[in-house]
């Protein structure tokens, strides 16, 4: 879920609710209130006080909605203008490379994440998230790096639990790919590929998720803006093109498959490790 902002101003306040209003879009129509809160967020950003302003707030706020109303390419610009105008802000650094993630800009979202890591390596739930990032980018060492970096700020012992499963799993997936002789960037070319598909079909990605209990049973979900038989084509042409593209397609490792994004519950990864989901 999005990382709320923490300053006590307008934009924060708006960016919070466009935040938690996105959490809604998978089972509520929220696009009316997404748009009334981007009309707000932009009054705020060309408003007089302008010396006030926390403008990397109000860009990655306008990202969120942009992505959430579908305008990827505004999403995408406007997190660039956050990112270097706010790159040391955790709430716009952790909420870019989520962005990133979930529509399948894998390159930057690991980037961002790596950013993140280094800059917030004290912070559990920032870790939590880059973490998050570099699993749905199939980075499973990075993704080991962050969870072995929360196991050391002592967290309680039920979560001890969860990091430790999660470091299992993703270790159990480190050693197929090893196996396999894939490396991170193949793994991840070939979820780019999976979007290729997506994107050369019309469609938007809103979610991406790895779901699996291990190598081989593990599935990365792309979640698009198309209905559960056209979700159904487009995974059979993923399938066609990696095969195509790859003599290795990775399908022992993790297979890709597209589901629809609308009416999809919000729940925990009931696999990786529900800390980073």
């Amino acid at each position: 879920m999005p990382v709320l902002a923490q300053e006590a101003t307008a934009e924060g306040r708006i960016f919070n609710e466009i935040a938690g209003i996105l959490i809604r879009q998978r089972t509520e129509h929220i696009e009316p209130q997404l748009r009334e809160l981007r009309e707000q967020l932009l009054a705020v950003y060309n408003g007089p006080r302008r010396a006030d302003v926390n403008f990397a707030t109000c860009q990655i706020g306008l990202a969120l909605s942009a992505f959430g109303l579908g305008d990827h390419d505004e999403a995408m610009r406007q997190a660039s203008n956050a990112l270097k105008n706010g790159a040391g802000q955790l709430t716009v650094m952790i909420n870019a490379q989520m962005m990133y993630a979930n529509m399948g800009e894998f390159a930057l979202a690991r980037k961002t994440a790596a950013a993140s890591r280094e800059a917030f390596a004290g912070d559990f739930e920032a870790l939590q998230i880059s973490g998050a990032a570099f699993v749905d980018c199939l980075d499973f060492d990075a993704g080991i790096d962050c969870l072995e970096q929360m196991a050391k700020l002592a967290p309680p012992e039920s979560l001890m639990v969860q990091i430790k499963g999660g470091i299992a799993f993703l270790s159990e997936m480190s050693s197929a790919a090893r196996f396999l002789k894939l490396t991170a960037d193949d793994l991840m070319e070939r979820a780019s590929c999976v979007v290729d598909v997506i994107r050369a079909a019309g469609h938007k990605i809103y979610w991406v998720e790895l779901a699996g209990h291990r190598p081989g049973a593990s599935t990365l979900q792309f979640f698009v803006d198309a209905d559960p038989d056209i979700c159904a084509d487009l995974t059979f042409a993923v399938a066609e093109a990696l095969t195509s593209r790859y003599a290795e397609t990775a399908v022992d490792l993790v297979t890709m498959a597209v589901r629809t994004h609308e009416g999809v519950l919000v729940t925990q990864a009931s696999n990786v490790l529900e800390l980073v989901s």
